[in-house]
């Protein structure tokens, strides 16, 4: 049985993630705390979030509100974090890509995926 905390946290992040319009899978190795904090305020500005969970609890979340598992089992390999919109899809976009040593691993906009490269391409 898992801990309590974690099944808290679990619903807390599939409450977020049932009303955000889109979500991005990065993966933020080599962002220092300091960094991350930034990235995180810039996106709340931006009526966003950033989760960074247990991939085990991520790939829950994602699975629990029928996401295919086939994309989403990838998108939770090694260090991930969640950015979130509850908004415009494309400003978020822009604000990860705009940080070098965060890596998009993919996203969910509006229930499609999008590559790595999608991402990128309507970011500009």
């Amino acid at each position: 049985m898992p801990p309590q905390k974690n099944i808290e946290y679990l619903e807390k992040a599939k409450e977020q993630l049932k009303i955000g319009t889109a979500f991005y899978f990065t993966d933020f190795t080599g962002l220092n705390v300091k960094t991350l904090e930034k990235l995180r305020t810039e996106i709340k500005k931006n009526k966003g979030n950033y989760l960074v969970l247990k991939n085990t609890l991520g790939y829950l979340a994602m699975k629990n509100l029928g996401y295919d598992d086939t994309t989403i089992i990838n998108l939770f390999a090694g260090p991930t974090g969640i950015a979130i919109a509850f908004d415009d899809p494309l400003v978020l976009a822009k604000i990860l890509t705009s940080h070098k040593n965060l890596k998009i691993k993919g996203s969910f906009i509006e229930g499609k995926f999008f590559a790595t490269e999608e991402v990128i391409e309507f970011s500009k």
